[in-house]
């Protein structure tokens, strides 16, 4: 009984239920997890991409930003924004900028591939300074970052990069200046009281000491040179070779490398007298840039007794040339973000060299590599639709947005037109290109507005006299063209009408700026920036420039030129003898270097002549050669038949 029992347990025990086909164990959990995150994309994704971008677009602008829709669809590959709203910092009641829909279609294909490839977008509804349903949250500002994000330290230099280099040509008060001069004291007094050292002098006094120290060092690499001992026996060397007339060969040969020691010799004494020479030259290009601290130490003086350059370029600068430095400075911040975030190829040719793998595998086999016909870069925005609706007609299009220019080998390009009539802008006409297709990245921007309002603009502020430029309406042209660090722009504007407020201490400086400004029909301003961007040349002008240059001529005749003019004989009086002085010791140095320099090279090319013509001394000529081969074949055949 007990082991029938144990027979049916034991059988019990072997049965193995079979598995089918489908495991129900890995699917099961499969399913589950897909219809979790579909139902999470279905309810959820949506709204906490809204919410997300919310709290990101908030921090970064540092007021409320509002979304009121967000559409995703994985299966069409699209994505929508609806409803977006910035609050206005400045004015919390206001929306800075109002975009009704933002669309865009994404390729599968490249998704796939991980990279972004948007063939259109649109970008519809756009308003400006709107008025929000309520007011808008501005957040708290925290102390900047001790370091900058990537792209505001490279917008950072970029703008500064530019404003410094031309701050000490647009800065000062030339209408501060004019006022001190007419306010009663003589310029020509205020000359007489200038005290203090003047660069040119603190020049000239270090290259008297520092022609001193090179003269005895030049006297040292000159008595070095004189030194000939080694070429003479080199010379002795070369006549003491014997000529063997059974193996002249090798007194050739004897002679040619004695030859070389010498040639070489003379080298070494030509190329030690050409830098001695050229050092001694480029000392007197020191002593002529004292001319230059000379014409430094001229503005300077100016600049302390307050002395005004009354041309009208000078006023144009003074008084209007920082709007244009401003200007430039923004279209740099830009330009160097297009340059970092679409970066042009690299220059091959300034790239380091490489090992050529190619010729390393070539013993195993053949490299081959197959052009690439297909793919993405990773991020490629093909066009977008810009368009403004309700009063305003603003339209554009923005096509070819790449992380990778040269890929697709086609610019950026940004174009508008239109009027912003809720910000009284009209006839605006634009287009941006970013051409980084190549290792010469090139920007051309053209910015022309039929009619602009203008802030308010302080011109010139000092105690002596102000003048502000009152807010107006101006048409203007900007155009720029950049290629790689050499830059073109230029900026015409025109304001109609201007009013300015004027105010000075000075009766007479009162007089001038109300005659001035009240002469005006319209302001003008012509400005240009051309060269390379570390050293731009600018130009501006200005009617402005033009009739306070002419008013403050006739006001002051010629009392400024007579102070200018005893200025720049008083630091004669004072460079003039000790750079005469000292040019004079130098050319007296010179001279006699010159001639011990010249009689050196005269003797080192007259000893590599006699090494040239004893070495063809000892080497026989052709002819002689035949003749003595037939003396020697004669007497061994005369011996020979016993003749």
């Amino acid at each position: 009984m007990r082991s029938s029992m144990e027979d049916k347990k034991n059988e019990k025990k072997k049965v193995i239920k079979k598995k089918g086909p489908i495991r129900f164990e890995a699917i099961i959990p499969f399913v589950v997890m897909v219809v979790l995150v579909g139902l999470y994309t279905k309810f959820f994704l949506d709204t906490h991409l809204r919410l997300g971008m919310e709290k990101v677009g908030g921090i970064v602008h540092g007021a409320e930003v509002d979304i009121a829709e967000v559409n995703t669809s994985f299966i069409n590959g699209n994505f929508e924004i609806k409803g977006i709203e910035v609050t206005n910092k400045e004015q919390p009641e206001l929306n800075l900028i109002q975009i009704g829909k933002v669309g865009m279609g994404m390729s599968w294909d490249a998704l796939l591939r991980g990279k972004i490839l948007i063939p259109n977008a649109g970008i519809e509804g756009i308003a400006l300074n709107h008025k929000r349903k309520n007011v808008g949250e501005v957040y708290p500002q925290k102390a900047p970052d001790a370091q900058p994000s990537a792209a505001g330290k490279i917008a950072s230099e970029a703008k500064n990069r530019v404003l410094d280099q031309s701050k000490e040509e647009f800065e000062g008060n030339v209408l501060g200046d004019v006022a001190t001069v007419l306010e009663g004291t003589d310029a020509k007094d205020q000359v007489q009281n200038i005290r203090g050292d003047l660069a040119s002098e603190k020049r000239v006094d270090e290259l008297e000491k520092l022609l001193k120290d090179k003269e005895k060092e030049w006297a040292q690499r000159a008595d070095q040179l004189k030194d000939k001992e080694e070429l003479k026996a080199l010379q002795a060397k070369l006549k003491g070779i014997k000529i063997d007339k059974k193996k002249p060969w090798e007194a050739l040969k004897q002679a040619k490398v004695v030859t070389d020691e010498i040639k070489n010799k003379v080298n070494q004494i030509k190329n030690s007298g050409r830098d001695l020479k050229n050092d001694i030259n480029y000392f007197k290009n020191s002593i002529a840039e004292i001319d230059n601290l000379v014409k430094k130490d001229l503005q300077d003086l100016q600049s302390r007794v307050k002395l005004p350059e009354l041309d009208p370029a000078s006023f144009a600068k003074k008084l209007l040339g920082n709007m244009f430095r401003e200007k430039m400075g923004e279209t740099m911040k830009y330009v160097d973000l297009a340059r970092k975030y679409m970066p042009p190829p690299k220059d091959k040719s300034k790239e380091e060299p490489k090992v050529d793998v190619a010729k390393e595998l070539s013993k195993r086999g053949r490299l081959i590599k197959f052009p690439i016909t297909t793919g993405y870069p990773l991020f490629w925005l093909k066009e977008a639709k810009v368009s403004v609706v309700g009063e305003d007609t603003f339209s554009g299009s923005l096509t070819n947005v790449t992380t990778a220019p040269s890929f697709i080998k086609k610019p950026a390009i940004f174009e508008a037109k239109g009027d912003l009539k809720k910000e009284n802008i009209q006839g605006i006409n634009l287009k941006i290109t970013m051409d980084h297709v190549t290792s010469i990245p090139k920007e051309k921007l053209e910015i022309n507005v039929a009619s602009v309002p203008t802030p308010a603009r302080v011109l010139s502020k000092s105690p002596s006299a102000q003048l502000t430029l009152k807010e107006g309406r101006a048409t203007s042209r900007f155009s720029a063209s950049i290629s790689g660090e050499n830059a073109e722009v230029m900026w015409n504007s025109r304001t109609m009408k201007p009013e300015f407020d004027v105010a000075a201490k000075n009766e007479r400086m009162t007089k001038i700026l109300q005659s001035v400004t009240a002469s005006l029909p319209e302001l003008t301003l012509n400005a240009q920036a051309v060269g390379q961007l570390s050293s731009l040349k600018w130009t501006v002008n200005s009617n402005l420039g033009t009739e306070f240059s002419r008013a403050i001529k006739q006001e002051l005749g010629n009392q400024v030129e007579l102070a200018k003019a005893e200025l720049k004989q008083k630091i004669d009086a004072k460079i003039g003898p000790k750079k005469e002085k000292l040019l004079g010791e130098y050319n007296k140095l010179k001279g006699k270097l010159d001639g011990l320099l010249s009689k050196n090279e005269k003797e080192a090319d007259s000893a590599s002549s006699d090494a040239e013509n004893s070495a063809k001394a000892a080497a026989p000529t052709p002819a002689n050669k035949v003749e003595e081969v037939k003396d020697d074949l004669l007497k061994k055949l005369k011996k020979k038949i016993k003749f």
